[in-house]
């Protein structure tokens, strides 16, 4: 009956702090990708002022710079811009997917113009009723590269982690 009753007290703290650890997981998931982009960020912007084109905005001339693998960032104001294709693909080491390409087993994103990208690690993302990959909106990293030439910011990030 002892016994019984010391793995009862056990599990009861046990337990909860087990769960817990996927949601700090995912929390430390995303804030990593995060710290990720603004280093490469500013590697990107240092390699943007030695090409002379850090002043550049995406919309007037689509300036980039190479990695150094040879392929191109494009960039805006010396940042890379927030899109997967030719820009965060050829920054970023990670296995991510188009939504809609889901896996079970992937980073996804969803890029809602060359100004906004979101990122979900995979254990956060929600399937709906009619079967659409979506961000968890309450676990994901949103990143702006903002392309108005009357903004002082041009990049920022949004970090929920609320409900991972």
């Amino acid at each position: 009956m002892v016994v019984i009753v010391i793995l009862g007290i056990i599990g009861t703290v046990a337990i909860p702090k087990f769960i817990n650890l996927s949601s700090d997981a995912n929390t430390a998931l995303i804030l990593n990708l995060a710290g990720t982009i603004k280093s490469a960020n500013s590697l990107v912007y240092s390699k943007s002022v030695i090409a002379g084109n850090e002043k550049q905005l995406r919309v007037e001339d689509a300036p980039y710079v190479i990695n150094s693998a040879g392929e191109s960032i494009n960039i805006n104001k010396g940042y890379v811009i927030a899109q997967w294709a030719d820009a965060l693909e050829n920054l970023l080491d990670i296995d991510v997917v188009y939504a809609k390409d889901f896996d079970g087993s992937t980073w996804i994103y969803r890029s809602w113009s060359d100004d906004k990208i979101e990122f979900s690690p995979p254990a956060a993302v929600i399937i709906d009723s009619a079967g659409y990959v979506l961000a968890n909106p309450d676990c994901k990293l949103t990143y702006y590269n903002r392309l108005e030439s009357s903004v002082t910011e041009y990049i920022s990030f949004e970090i929920n982690t609320d409900g991972c």
